[in-house]
């Protein structure tokens, strides 16, 4: 509603810095008697993506659901885990279409989405130091076609 928006303050937030959030997570751990192990609280801050709301609530949804148990914080944040979706970059880095439809078959039937698992795509193919600046420019244009064709209504199945 343009009307409804031209009156409203557009305010975009930047992602916290790392070491701070970290400093406030193991506060309110510290306050809340939750203690886990420190990979526990780099999960959740890697999950947050410097959001410190979502960081807290990820904390809060360990300890309800795991108490003082090692929680698995990827099955908690709602991403696709790295058993599932590393496999998968695997067989595109090696051209492996039977591989690739297999995969991602089996990430459909577990009820992940597209979206959810170009995110993870993309965080991965960041990260890895073999694939060139013009390799990763290419498979981002991509993700960013299937993508639009995701917001048009495309099959999920068929993006991926």
């Amino acid at each position: 509603i343009e009307p409804l928006v031209s009156r409203c303050a557009k305010l975009r937030f930047s992602p916290l810095g790392r070491d701070a959030m970290q400093k406030r997570l193991l506060d309110i751990a510290s306050a809340q008697d939750v203690n886990y192990d420190a990979t526990i609280y780099d999960q959740i801050l890697d999950r947050s993506g410097g959001d410190m709301r979502r960081a807290v609530t990820l904390l809060q949804s360990c300890h309800t659901f795991y108490g003082d148990k090692t929680p698995n914080v990827e099955e908690l944040s709602g991403g696709v885990p790295a058993s599932l979706i590393e496999p998968l970059w695997t067989a595109v880095k090696a051209n492996n279409l039977t591989e690739m439809s297999r995969l991602i078959d089996s990430l459909t039937l577990e009820g992940y989405s597209a979206a959810t698992c170009f995110s993870e795509l993309h965080d991965i193919v960041l990260k890895d130091a073999a694939v060139t600046d013009a390799q990763k420019a290419t498979f981002f244009e991509a993700v960013a076609a299937a993508d639009k064709c995701l917001a048009d209504g495309a099959n999920d199945h068929l993006q991926l």
